[in-house]
Parts: C-alpha cells; sequence; structure tokens
C-alpha cells in the first residue's frame, strides 16, 4: 500500500486580508511569519492601506501599545530617528525624531520606519512641540514661538505680544503645555490667570481673552476634547474640580468633588483611579 500524499489548503488572499485587518498590531507581526501566503497578504497594498489599529505612544520608553494592550519597543541604533516627544495632533500617526548619533531631526512614522528629515533646532522642553498637518509648532515657556513648515529651509520665530508686557522676567509666561484644537493652539497666561492666548497656525497671528476663568482656584489644566477647549481647575481649599467649555458660553460644564484622580471620560462620566501606565499620547496605528 502506498504511502498517503499529504495535502495543504491554502486560504483565499481576499479572507487572509480580511483576518489580518481585524488582528491588533502586535498580532498582525506574528501572522506575518505563519508563511509566504501571509506574509504576502501582510505586505499587500490593499492591507497597507485600509489597516487600522489603535494604540498609546511612549516617548521614554521608545515604545507603544497596541489596542490589546501588548507593549512594542524598537531601540534605535545608529543613525535610527529616537523618538522625542510629539505625536500628530490630526493623524496621530506622525511623531517628532531625531538622531543618536547625528544632528539631525525627523519626522516620520516609527511603525513603518520612514522618516524625513527636517531643519535641526535645539529647543529645552521638546513636549511642547504641536505638530500639524504640515506644521510643527512650539510654544516656549517664555512666550516665544517657533514654526517650522513644509518646505522651509529652516525653522521661523514669533514673539507673543503678551511677552512684549511682562512685568517680571524672571518668571515664566506659559507654564501649562498648549493645547491644539484645529489649526489653533490655547495657552493659559501663567503670570496673568485667568487669561487665554490663541495662536492662530494659518494667519501666525495671536489673539488674547481676559477673564475666560473664575478667580481663586489652585491649579489649571487645558485640553482639547472633540474639537472643543476644556480647563479643569482644582480647588485645594473646597477639595472639588470644575471642567470648564472655554468656547461659546464659555459655562461650567462639571463640577466634581473628587480630587485623588487620574483622568475622568467624559463620556462615561467616571474616573478613573486605575494607572498602569506612564503618561502617554493616544495614537493610530496605520501603514500607509
Amino acid at each position: 500500500m502506498g504511502a498517503r500524499r499529504k495535502t495543504t489548503t491554502t486560504l483565499p488572499q481576499e479572507l487572509v486580508e480580511e483576518i489580518l485587518l481585524k488582528l491588533p498590531y502586535s498580532s498582525l507581526i506574528i501572522a506575518r511569519s505563519v508563511c509566504k501566503a501571509w506574509k504576502a497578504a501582510a505586505d499587500s497594498s490593499s492591507v497597507k492601506s485600509r489597516y487600522r489599529d489603535s494604540g498609546r505612544f511612549f516617548a521614554d520608553a521608545n515604545s507603544i501599545t497596541d489596542s490589546s494592550d501588548k507593549r512594542i519597543r524598537w531601540a534605535p541604533r545608529g543613525d535610527y530617528p529616537d523618538v522625542l516627544c510629539a505625536v500628530s495632533s490630526e493623524d496621530q500617526r506622525c511623531v517628532l525624531a531625531r538622531s543618536t548619533q547625528q544632528r539631525k531631526l525627523f519626522l516620520g512614522n516609527p511603525f513603518l520606519n520612514v522618516w524625513q528629515e527636517i531643519p535641526y533646532k535645539v529647543f529645552g522642553d521638546w513636549s511642547r512641540a504641536c505638530i500639524l498637518r504640515n506644521k510643527i509648532v512650539v510654544w516656549c515657556t517664555d512666550g516665544m514661538l517657533f514654526t517650522w513648515t513644509q518646505g522651509d529651509e529652516g525653522w521661523s520665530n514669533i514673539e507673543s505680544p503678551v511677552a512684549d508686557d511682562s512685568e517680571s522676567d524672571s518668571e515664566t509666561e506659559f507654564v501649562l503645555k498648549p493645547v491644539v484644537s484645529g489649526n489653533k493652539l490655547f495657552c493659559l497666561d501663567s503670570l496673568r490667570y485667568p487669561n487665554l492666548v490663541e495662536f492662530d497656525t494659518t494667519s501666525n497671528s495671536f489673539s488674547y481673552t481676559e477673564n475666560v476663568l473664575p478667580n481663586g482656584e489652585d491649579n489649571y489644566l487645558a485640553g482639547a476634547w472633540k474639537s472643543k477647549l476644556y480647563v479643569g481647575t482644582v480647588i485645594a481649599s473646597e477639595r472639588k474640580v470644575q471642567i470648564l467649555e472655554l468656547e461659546r458660553e464659555r459655562g461650567v460644564v462639571l463640577r466634581l468633588t473628587e480630587t485623588t484622580y487620574f483622568s475622568y471620560d467624559m463620556d462615561a462620566g467616571t474616573w478613573d483611579k486605575q494607572m498602569h501606565w506612564a503618561a502617554a499620547a493616544p495614537v493610530n496605528i496605520v501603514l500607509h
């Protein structure tokens, strides 16, 4: 009796692609090593153009977590960029980086290891950088802004009008980090609370709004959520937290009585006290 012939069944590539599109990023990496057919499907333009996953970006650890909370780390070697800080505010997939061996800056996608070199610049705090669709803005604590736009050969500097009127050169103007909402940046004037400075990245112009917040609060934290600008204020003496919307009527959105917290989910209306990770930025994982 002759030996039985071993047969294999290969799934249609269209079905393999649909399976791959549903995997978190860490599982997609593993799936590429299943066989040549799966690797070909993962590398196809069809999968690369449609693949999406969500995660968090950790600049200090050069790593991300995908939607399954699996941590993926890349170790820069030689001239590979070493990620600095910012995630782009619009598509959440470009980061700012620098070479580990040379005085170079890069803008790119760490998941593809594709980088664009941009003009080099030294800043004291790169975490104050904001990446927009075709522009990078660094809003320094002294009120000075540095901008770079796609196609420019160098950086431009713009001094905010508030910095000219500073009563004290020894104090910083903008301790809180800038917030991006649409094509505008917002920052609270830390010397003259509760005033708000707005920078329009399209016209490179400033506007200044006074008394956007009630006096007497101890701490402020600004943030953008669903195209709206909010500021959280902590009233330590009353052990209360207020979240205020700064657009339209600038009314109080929430009054809360919890001071031991890490984050507040405005959709669920609950505090999240389970801090499993260091501070991270949300990121969309795409392959194109």
